[in-house]
């Protein structure tokens, strides 16, 4: 929790445009509690909310962000959020659209610069190679190199709105392909009917009789329990007729 400055409320508003600008554009701001800032204010490539002084006036930014080396990073100075997500309404939906821009923004990857890729990392000699666009090309040139280092050209066309194209297959091997943009690996592996298959066995005829069912075992049948209690119960009344006890 950081204090805000006393006798003053500070109210969320956005910023400039930035990348979480279409998913606060909706939010009715004017019915989001105040938050409270600490003393040192941000900073960041571009400004998505800053909060306005309902006394002194001004603004000071709140949510900051950029973009640097392939690493995106947000700062959110601000507390008291919670208040947001704790009264409902507009309120909540300001909170989750704030902090669900900020998550999808900064865990969503880049646009791949490559003209294409590989549909897949491996293949088989004698199939056709599938690849996949990534860019509004619709020719897309490149080369293929083999791991002796020998290189030949590569043409790919995509018809109309298509993002699938093929290519004549390659010997088995690992191959790099290179592009506009960048260069991507795959495996060409032995073709299916070299790899060994297993025996399926239908229709077999064994000489002689059948094989007949094992019987049951003995204590399965009631008369193996009958016979033990019969032999017991005999031998104590032949004792008693001869005196014994």
């Amino acid at each position: 929790m950081v204090p805000g400055e006393a006798g003053d409320e500070w109210r969320a508003r956005p910023g400039e445009v930035t990348p979480l600008t279409p998913s606060l554009s909706g939010v009715p701001w004017d019915s989001v509690p105040p938050i409270d800032l600490p003393v040192a204010a941000p900073r960041g490539d571009w400004t998505a909310l800053v909060a306005a002084g309902t006394v002194g006036g001004g603004t000071r930014a709140v949510v900051t962000g950029g973009d640097s080396g392939g690493r995106r990073r947000v700062v959110v100075a601000a507390s008291g959020m919670w208040r947001w997500r704790a009264r409902g309404g507009a309120a909540r939906q300001g909170y989750d659209a704030l902090w669900g821009a900020i998550v999808d923004w900064t865990t969503s990857r880049p646009g791949d610069a490559r003209a294409a890729l590989p549909a897949r990392r491996w293949a088989r000699a004698g199939e056709r190679l599938d690849w996949r666009r990534t860019g509004a090309d619709s020719l897309v040139s490149g080369t293929l190199r083999d791991e002796a280092g020998r290189e030949r050209a590569l043409a790919l066309a995509f018809a109309g709105d298509d993002r699938d194209a093929q290519s004549p297959p390659l010997a088995p091997g690992r191959w790099t392909t290179t592009f506009r943009g960048g260069s991507a690996s795959f495996v060409v592996n032995a073709p299916a009917e070299l790899l060994p298959t297993r025996a399926i066995v239908r229709d077999t005829t064994v000489a002689g009789a059948a094989p007949g069912i094992p019987p049951a075992p003995l204590r399965d049948h009631w008369w193996s329990y009958a016979l033990p209690l019969l032999a017991l119960c005999g031998e104590w009344v032949l004792r008693r007729r001869s005196g014994l006890r």
